[in-house]
Parts: C-alpha cells; sequence; structure tokens
C-alpha cells in the first residue's frame, strides 16, 4: 500500500490495519493516525527533511523493517505528477524532475 500526503497517512493506517496489505510506503505523508503504532509489517517514508523532523519517531515503533529516506533538494509536491505540471519553478524543488520520478519508482 502506498500514497502521497493525505494518502500517506492513509497508507500508513491501513497498512496497518488491513491483513491484505504485506508493507507499505508513504510519500512525505504525516504519520498522525499512527502514532505510537506498532505497524507490524514492513514500512518506508520517503520524505523531506522536515517530514523527517516529525514523523522518524513515529516509525521507531514498527516491530519489522523500517526505512525512511530523506530526498533532499525537493518540496512536498515533487513526490507527485505535480511534478512535471508546475510551470513556477518556485513551487518545485531544485532536483531534476526526472531525477526525482527515478528516485520514487526505483
Amino acid at each position: 500500500m502506498f500514497g502521497h500526503s493525505f494518502g500517506g497517512t492513509t497508507a500508513t493506517i491501513v497498512t496497518r490495519d488491513d491483513d491484505r496489505f504485506v508493507g507499505g510506503v508513504n510519500l512525505d505523508g504525516n504519520m498522525i493516525g499512527a502514532l505510537d503504532s506498532d505497524l507490524k509489517k514492513p514500512f518506508m517514508q520517503l520524505s523531506t527533511a522536515l517530514a523527517y523532523n516529525t514523523n522518524a519517531f513515529l516509525l521507531e515503533t514498527n516491530s519489522q523493517e523500517t526505512y525512511f529516506v530523506i530526498i533532499d533538494n525537493v518540496t512536498h509536491g515533487d513526490f507527485s505528477d505535480a511534478l512535471f505540471a508546475f510551470t513556477n519553478e518556485a513551487s518545485r524543488g531544485t532536483r531534476d524532475a526526472m531525477e526525482q520520478r527515478n528516485i520514487i519508482t526505483s
């Protein structure tokens, strides 16, 4: 299960609560709603440093493999398809759009 932003928050909760899913990925979403939860499944968060400062301690309670990947030079919207739609460069991070896409998809 994976999602971005509020979808990432949803992915975290669904990963924890629904046995049909064997793991989850949160793309720069908040972990509120999964406070102090043992997800009991492998989980990864791909985020900005800002999200690390607010979410990392929440992942420490997971008893399974847990990864927190910080991608620098990106903004919240760079984790979505908006990465290719922004025409205002101030709305984006400085990382190349194709490089960011490759990081997320790999």
